[in-house]
């Protein structure tokens, strides 16, 4: 989906923010867009973002969320090498390793060039 330019502009300031650590910002900005516009992938990507940086997976709603955006932004994009990533992420945080290096390793098939799913992987002990 292509964003109207304020709305990019609004993005890409969401990006910065989640960047900054500015989590509760970017959030509020992120939420908006994706009222807006609920079939853009990298909208959906980095509210999940936000709020897995937030909560991680210990309140329950949030991490039922977090699931929700991820899948709802795989279904709308099956190439989105930071959903798989940040579901790697997840699932090594809820201690399932197998699902984790799964995740990552579509986020490495999307993109071989993904630095933070490259660090991941090295991380995990051998299957």
């Amino acid at each position: 989906a292509r964003l109207a330019p304020i709305s990019s502009q609004r993005l890409e300031n969401a990006r910065q923010l989640l960047e900054r650590n500015q989590i509760s910002e970017a959030t509020s900005i992120l939420e908006e867009l994706d009222a807006l516009d609920p079939v853009n992938p990298q909208i959906t990507t980095l509210l999940a973002a936000c709020i897995y940086r937030k909560h991680g997976v210990r309140d329950r709603m949030q991490l039922a969320r977090t699931q929700a955006l991820l899948s709802r932004a795989i279904a709308l994009d099956e190439h989105n090498a930071d959903a798989f990533h940040l579901l790697g992420c997840l699932e090594h945080d809820l201690n399932d390793p197998d699902l984790a290096r799964r995740a990552w390793l579509r986020a490495i098939a999307i993109d071989p060039g993904h630095l933070p799913t490259q660090d991941a992987l090295r991380a995990l002990p051998p299957p």
